[in-house]
């Protein structure tokens, strides 16, 4: 299988650009091995990748402030790894940093880290059309991460016409039930422990459970739906709960058989491991440093982990039965590494 690695192309607000854009990186999941590495769309800060459900279209996400031009841009993928630019669409809001493409494969959503906002567009072959903004409010207890609304994530359920947005910036998760116009027709908001700083979520494919990862005090909260939005059903630490830190959990994935709950932590170079009831499997080593994001192969049998600060990716065998994990001995070398996608 191919992926499709995004990369902090440039150095910003002390974090090591050594990356030049998107790169493809052939995957063999019968050994974990990585074949050639190729640069495949030079660009500014690819931090976050949604892929077209037909896999015909990338959309990356330019994680840069505003005098560097926010944006978000589609690309045609040919021949199955290379890329051929379509379109870009310029966001008033700074620091993109997760997109979501609906189930229908025409609405993209795309939460704006710095200023909390959330863009909607509908695509159409890759273009984009006239967005709506929805701006967020508020602010959490920690000075230093919570001075004021920090979209992190974005997830769209109900045939896309209800968004999800997870704002580490305020505690909370937001439910929208949306308009064809992409109008806000119902809200639903669920507050979570102050300071915890919620950064990304899974929901199961019947869309009746979710979980969430905390980034600042490195927890793991369970959900269960309710209406429009979502109600607690537990929390429990993903990690040693920090003490005199703020924590850096980052990715969580659910694994394809839906048994399995991994979250990765970047503080410890590890990603955890959960039954999808918040059982405690243990933690290992993903076998770099600092694992921004990783994904689990189709198959179940691969965990990939995008390690920014080692500037690699390495592969982690999963034994469906048990969930545990065990390294291969693979990797390969990307600059910057912060974001994965597979095709």
């Amino acid at each position: 299988m191919h992926l499709f690695v995004g990369t902090y192309s440039f150095s910003f607000a002390g974090v090591e650009g050594n990356g030049e854009g998107i790169y493809s990186v052939l995957f063999d999941p019968e050994t974990g091995a990585f074949g050639e590495v190729r640069l495949v769309a030079k660009c500014r800060n690819p931090s976050s990748l949604a892929l077209s459900g037909d896999k015909s279209f990338l959309f990356a996400g330019r994680e840069v402030f505003k005098g560097d031009e926010p944006a978000i841009s589609s690309y045609a993928v040919v021949s199955g790894a290379k890329l051929k630019a379509i379109s870009t669409l310029l966001l008033a809001g700074e620091l993109p940093c997760h997109l979501a493409i609906g189930a229908g494969h025409n609405r993209l959503a795309s939460a704006q880290y710095w200023t909390g906002d959330v863009v909607v567009s509908t695509i159409d072959e890759g273009m984009f059309k006239p967005p709506t903004y929805l701006t967020r409010e508020g602010r959490g207890p920690n000075i230093k991460r919570q001075d004021g609304p920090h979209a992190h994530f974005v997830a769209f359920t109900n045939q896309d016409t209800v968004l999800h947005i997870v704002d580490l910036g305020t505690d909370s998760i937001v439910s929208h039930k949306l308009s064809t116009g992409s109008v806000v027709l119902d809200t639903s908001t669920l507050r979570v422990s102050a300071g915890s700083g919620p950064r990304h979520m899974v929901i199961n494919q019947a869309e009746t459970r979710a979980w969430v990862v905390c980034e600042l005090d490195e927890s793991l909260i369970m959900l269960r739906r309710a209406g429009l939005g979502w109600v607690i059903d537990s929390v429990q630490p993903a990690f040693p709960t920090p003490l005199e830190e703020d924590g850096s959990a980052s990715a969580i994935r659910l694994s394809p058989d839906e048994r399995n709950i991994y979250i990765s932590g970047r503080r410890q170079s590890q990603i955890a491991a959960f039954t999808n009831e918040g059982g405690s499997l243990g933690s290992y080593d993903c076998g770099g440093i600092c694992p921004r994001d990783f994904i689990i192969t189709p198959d179940g049998n691969w965990i990939i982990s995008a390690n920014q600060n080692s500037n690699t990716l390495t592969s982690l065998r999963r034994d469906p039965e048990t969930g545990s994990l065990i390294q291969s001995g693979y990797s390969c070398k990307v600059g910057s590494p912060v974001a994965l996608i597979g095709n």
